[in-house]
C-alpha cells in the first residue's frame, strides 16, 4: 500500500496525505466520512475562528479536539470561538497504548505507520481505539490548567 501510494504522481504534499489518510482509513475500517477544509468555499478565520466556521459550515454542534489546541482555542475566552458559536467543545483524551514492536523497548507516538508494519492492517484499529479515554469538556479542561475566566 506505501509503495503504492508513493508512485503516485502527486503535485503536492498536502494530496499525498490525503491519500495516505483515506487509505490508511479505509484499510483499518475507519468508516468516518473526510472533510477536507479546501473543499469548503470562502472560510476566512484562523485557529479556533477557523474551526468554529468549518463547524458551522457543516452543520457541527460538537467539536472534538486535540488537547494542544486548547493554549490557542481557551487562549482569549474559555471555548474561545467554538463556545461562542454554540458548539460544544471537549478535548480528546488519549493514553497512548502499548504494543508489540520491533526492538528493545516501546516507543511510543511514532506514527500509524510503525503500528502497521508491527501489526498489520487487521488489528490496527482496535489497538487505536484502545488508547481511546472519555472525552474532556472545556470547563473540566480549563480547571485542570488552571485557567480562570
Amino acid at each position: 500500500m506505501i509503495q503504492s501510494v508513493l508512485n503516485e504522481p502527486f503535485q503536492t504534499l498536502d494530496l499525498l496525505n490525503e491519500k495516505f489518510i483515506c487509505e490508511i482509513s479505509e484499510r483499518t475500517g475507519i468508516t468516518t466520512e473526510f472533510i477536507f477544509s479546501k473543499s469548503l468555499p470562502d472560510l476566512q478565520g484562523a485557529k479556533d475562528d477557523l474551526v468554529a466556521e468549518i463547524c458551522l459550515s457543516n452543520n457541527c454542534n460538537e467539536y472534538l479536539s486535540a488537547l494542544g489546541s486548547g493554549a490557542y482555542i481557551e487562549k482569549d475566552a474559555p471555548g474561545g470561538a467554538i463556545v461562542q458559536n454554540n458548539i460544544s467543545l471537549y478535548y480528546h483524551q488519549f493514553e497512548h497504548p502499548v504494543y508489540i514492536q520491533m526492538g528493545k523497548s516501546f516507543i511510543p507516538y511514532l506514527s500509524t505507520i510503525d503500528l502497521l508494519f508491527n501489526h498489520g492492517f487487521n488489528s490496527a484499529l482496535e489497538i487505536i481505539r484502545g488508547g481511546r479515554k472519555k472525552p474532556l469538556d472545556y470547563l473540566d479542561y480549563r480547571k485542570q490548567h488552571g485557567l480562570n475566566y
